[in-house]
């Protein structure tokens, strides 16, 4: 890292600490896990070297969280933009992002956001629901619950186009970024299959994964590789497309046995 990446390092670091300990109760009932500063500048900056993303690229963080990834992505020359539901990150990010232009850490011409909503289409949530997936309606867009010892997810979208707010339409983005609980990892892989343009790679990084995961890969036709970093245990994968697809999955990526 130079010595532009180490300083916003620092800064991001210590804003997320003091974040979490700000809204450590908000921190512990929602599902928010660090995506470490040093860790993704460092995959960022590599992948760049290997020419696998450039500058100018359009980034789509899905589930933006306190906007960590988001503004990694400005930083290194992306136009970047995330998508995060719950509103006390959403706007936790957007104040991030305001005080990192503030400090200088962001050029003010730099293009970086993070809108409140959820990332699901709305199509694609209307979809699941008229197959039947899910019969119950929740208030939550996105909820998880455990039923016959099955975790599931509800892929619920915004009632407005949220990508219109963001700037950035889906099959614009040339990046997709997610850091994703289990159970979210499938739906995610088949919103990028579907949704985005033949040449856009997914940038990915899972908190648990399931044999559902790699079934999704398989079925969708993805690829998936890893390009590891000296010390680091836990890789960020690149997902890209073999082939383009012309219409949605009707299998269901939506649960997953736990017992």
């Amino acid at each position: 890292m130079n010595k532009k990446d180490q300083e916003l390092v620092e800064f991001l670091s210590m804003m997320n600490s003091d974040f979490i300990i700000e809204n450590s109760k908000e921190v512990r009932t929602t599902a928010y896990y660090e995506t470490f500063p040093e860790t993704t500048i460092e995959y960022f900056r590599r992948f760049m070297e290997l020419g696998i993303i450039e500058p100018g690229m359009k980034f789509i963080d899905l589930g933006a969280g306190l906007g960590l990834p988001t503004i990694s992505a400005a930083h290194i020359g992306l136009v970047a933009g995330g998508i995060e539901y719950n509103p006390t990150l959403a706007r936790g990010a957007q104040e991030l992002i305001a005080l990192t232009r503030k400090v200088g850490l962001l050029l003010p011409e730099t293009i970086c956001k993070v809108v409140k909503g959820s990332y699901f289409p709305i199509e694609y949530s209307a979809i699941r629901f008229n197959n039947g997936s899910i019969a119950q309606q929740h208030e939550k867009e996105v909820s998880e619950w455990i039923v016959d010892n099955e975790i599931r997810l509800i892929p619920e979208s915004s009632n407005h186009d949220v990508y219109a707010d963001l700037g950035i339409k889906l099959e614009e983005a040339d990046v997709v970024f997610a850091y994703t609980w289990d159970v979210q990892t499938p739906s995610v892989l088949e919103i990028f299959a579907e949704y985005t343009k033949q040449n856009a790679i997914l940038i990915h990084k899972s908190a648990f994964e399931t044999p559902m995961t790699r079934e999704a890969i398989s079925d969708l036709k993805l690829k998936r590789n890893i390009t590891p970093i000296k010390g680091e245990n836990s890789p960020f994968y690149i997902v890209t497309k073999k082939e383009q697809r012309k219409s949605l999955m009707s299998k269901l990526y939506t649960s997953f046995k736990i017992a």
